[in-house]
């Protein structure tokens, strides 16, 4: 019986007949085992394999591959038909096997999926993962990209979303660690949660005014983001949206934003200055902790509460402002801030929480009223404060 060595197989599937999107499979193997994906498949994660014998017709392999694709593929859901490639002709239907075809070990086999339609729906009941579309048109038919739609699709380099989309559903393209370039249209009203959660190739990004929600952690982990456009539909800022965005350094808050969410900016390193508009009335825990790179900050006359560790570690920040609307200022949520050198506590705060000042060993001009109640080691890491006294610290450099 003949064999074959090991092959690659381009595969490229026709959408409505018109957009195409291309993936490449690498690890084929020729008697003739065709892996669809290096990581897909039939629940339980066995690999879907097709063997070929050298006396397969190529309208048999059609049928098999039509058969699983059609079974697994939870994006496209319907083949109606497949065609086979071999430098640009289509492999004829007439009854010639594999081996009369000349698919040798050097062959580039193009197989052309066309579909009915491109719904993005749930792929909870199968195992399957586009894991290398390169990329993504998705056709002016679909109105919205459902849960799960593209996750962990670690090849997808370019999405082009119509205006037909409204909705990006739910982890819709998390963990897709090579899209560097995504539309989003003006249709768009809702980003989900999740929705570009780990794109950690995505450098630049414009969210459209029609837009006005933006779910928690819908682009946490986006490293290389380096700019970011919020737009004024946006009321509120989810806990973690952009959490670990470490290269981000141009970001403006619209007027429009009235709450910042739980480390929603946490581990922004790169962000060097930031202003919150007076629209925002909540500062969130956590929400701006990591940012080593801050080092001016105005908070607006609106807060009433800095949480828990709200600019912990901020360890750039050299200026600092808090405003007498300012009531209480909790647990940790200027620990860490080394640079720091100077700071005037108001008159309406009424608390300062454990640690709230903990290890800004820079702080040399410090005034607390003495209405003040301060928590233990608030001021931990500096000459203790006495109130209504400016108390005079000798530099130290951060540890």
């Amino acid at each position: 019986m003949q064999t074959y060595r090991p092959v690659h197989i381009q595969f490229v599937r026709l959408l409505n007949r018109e957009q195409r999107v291309m993936y490449k499979h690498e690890d084929m193997r020729h008697e003739i085992n065709i892996h669809m994906s290096t990581r897909s498949h039939v629940s339980g994660g066995a690999a879907a394999t097709v063997e070929v014998m050298p006396d397969t017709t190529i309208r048999q392999l059609k049928q098999q591959l039509k058969a699983i694709q059609a079974c697994e593929d939870e994006f496209t859901r319907s083949v109606s038909r497949v065609d086979l490639v071999v430098d640009g002709t289509k492999l004829c239907d007439d009854g010639q096997t594999v081996t009369q075809a000349g698919l040798s070990p050097d062959t580039e086999v193009q197989v052309l999926f066309t579909i009915h339609t491109i719904e993005c729906s749930s792929k909870k009941d199968s195992g399957y993962d586009l894991m290398d579309l390169a990329i993504v048109h998705i056709p002016s038919s679909a109105t919205k990209i459902n849960y799960g739609a593209f996750q962990d699709c670690t090849l997808v380099a370019s999405v082009i979303i119509p205006d037909s989309v409204t909705l990006i559903g739910i982890r819709a393209f998390s963990g897709c660690s090579s899209l560097a370039h995504v539309t989003i249209p003006n249709s768009v009203t809702s980003i989900g949660e999740f929705s570009f959660f780990a794109c950690s190739s995505l450098v630049s990004l414009t969210i459209p005014n029609s837009v006005a929600k933006l779910g928690k952690a819908s682009f946490e982990g986006c490293h290389s983001l380096v700019s970011l456009t919020i737009p004024d539909s946006v009321r509120n800022i989810h806990d973690k949206t952009f959490r670990g965005c470490n290269s981000l350094r141009v970001l403006r808050i619209p007027d429009s934003v009235l709450s910042i969410g739980n480390s929603a900016f946490e581990g922004c390193h790169s962000l060097t200055s930031l202003e919150i508009p007076s629209s925002v009335i909540d500062i969130g825990m956590e929400a701006f902790s990591g940012c080593r790179s801050l080092a001016n900050l105005s908070i607006p006359n609106s807060v009433t509460c800095i949480w828990n560790s709200s600019f912990f570690g901020c360890s750039s920040l050299v200026n600092l402002s808090i405003p007498p609307s300012v009531t209480e200022i909790k647990y940790g949520a200027f620990s860490g801030c080394c640079s720091l050198e100077s700071l005037s506590i108001p008159h309406s705060v009424t608390y300062i929480g454990i640690h709230a000042f903990s290890g800004c060993t820079a702080l040399k001009d410090l005034t607390i009223p003495s209405s003040v109640n301060l928590g233990h080691h608030a001021f931990d890491g500096m000459v203790t404060a006495r109130p209504s006294q400016q108390t005079q610290q000798p530099n130290c450099s951060c540890s």
